[in-house]
């Protein structure tokens, strides 16, 4: 390549036309480029008069639509003809005639396609110059909207349309297609929204709870409410990159535990949707803790007893200020589990336990004592037999 023979240590230069490197100019039939180490005194010496792209923007080529490439070149060689782009996809390659204008070279119109299923894939784009004198290589993107504007296997309006305005994705009818394409006329709203998926579907009366709301059309903009039961308003913390499938609210406060289930709907203007999943408000309460001692160095496991202790999304338990690690995936609705951590002290007595279950925070007085940790003074025997068995 003309950049690496002109940045050699050695004393190279470029023949242009014959398309090589050199230690010997005298051998080059018209333009040379002399070597940056090359002692030889010349104007055009150093990689800067090699051709080469000059690049602005990212290159973008929409799946399947024939496209035009235009690329900015430097340093053009002469004469402005006989240039040609090979494009290389998923390892096969296309070869289309080029032309030159205003120190740009335009690929031929011509369509590439990729074969796999993902949103967009990287391809190269290489431009040669009589026959195989090589010009420069970048990489191309080239991408589907109909998979950029989707989840799940599923069309998703609010996903197309808030994609970067380079991919140029458009709402047709019930699809995400690139614009240009577009055989019904472009959306400038989306259908109302669908919930598919809440997740937890419980939590404290206290509120506090970061719910997962997973569907369709969920909208782009952070300000959305939530409602439960028509009462208790949910506020949305984050829309997150394209997880416009995915949003995550807050759970308010509730005065009582509701014996019936409570109804969630998504509200944004003139539109809702009521989803068939439902959140319940319950109140925690611990009743009991055992056992009751364990050693200074931790690891003893603690049982918390009582009701509704597996809901929320979010719990701690804490000995005063020393963490208990919570066993969350050993949780049911009457019992919890966590493992006490080091005590500073030998003989330590706890005065509270405290349950955080996301707003709610219960106490527990008195509920453990740290002693000091066993002492190993004496072992017989010393020997056993191999097969083992003895006391």
């Amino acid at each position: 390549m003309q950049g690496l023979c002109n940045c050699s240590t050695w004393a190279c230069s470029w023949c242009v036309h014959e398309n090589t490197c050199t230690s010997n100019a005298t051998t080059c039939s018209r333009r040379v480029i002399v070597g940056e180490s090359n002692p030889q005194n010349s104007l055009i010496k150093g990689r800067q008069h090699c051709p080469s792209f000059n690049i602005d923007d990212e290159i973008l080529l929409p799946n399947g639509v024939r496209k035009e490439i235009s690329i900015g070149v430097k340093n053009l060689l002469t004469p402005l003809e006989g240039f040609q782009c090979v494009v290389e996809i998923e390892g096969a390659k296309e070869r289309v005639f080029a032309r030159v204008r205003d120190n740009t070279v335009i690929c031929a119109e011509n369509m590439y396609t990729y074969e796999a299923e993902i949103g967009q894939v990287q391809a190269s784009l290489t431009v040669l110059w009589n026959g195989d004198t090589f010009i420069d290589k970048t990489n191309v993107t080239l991408y589907k909207c109909h998979l950029l504007g989707s989840h799940g296997g599923r069309a998703d309006c609010s996903l197309c349309m808030t994609r970067e305005r380079k991919y140029q994705c458009a709402w047709c009818g019930t699809s995400c297609s690139y614009s240009e394409s577009c055989i019904d006329p472009v959306a400038t709203s989306c259908p109302p929204p669908h919930i598919d998926w809440i997740h937890p579907l419980s939590g404290p009366l206290e509120g506090g709870t970061l719910v997962t709301i997973e569907g369709s059309n969920l909208g782009s903009k952070v300000k959305k409410k939530y409602k439960t039961a028509g009462y208790h308003w949910w506020y949305t913390l984050y829309t997150s990159g394209i997880q416009y499938f995915s949003q995550n609210c807050l759970s308010n406060w509730c005065k009582f535990e509701w014996s019936h289930a409570c109804s969630s709907c998504c509200w944004k203007q003139s539109w809702s949707h009521k989803s068939s999943r439902k959140f319940h408000y319950k109140a925690v309460e611990l009743t009991g803790v055992y056992p009751n001692v364990g050693p200074q160095s931790g690891g003893t496991r603690l049982y918390l007893k009582g009701s509704n202790l597996n809901i929320g999304s979010q719990v701690e338990v804490m000995l005063d200020d020393l963490p208990c690690r919570v066993e969350r995936s050993l949780a049911s609705s009457s019992q919890i589990s966590c493992r006490t951590t080091r005590s500073p002290v030998p003989s330590y007595v706890v005065s509270q336990l405290i349950l955080r279950i996301d707003g709610a925070n219960i106490t527990y007085a008195n509920p453990f004592t740290y002693t000091s940790d066993p002492t190993l003074r004496y072992i017989h025997p010393l020997k056993s037999f191999m097969s083992g068995g003895h006391m």
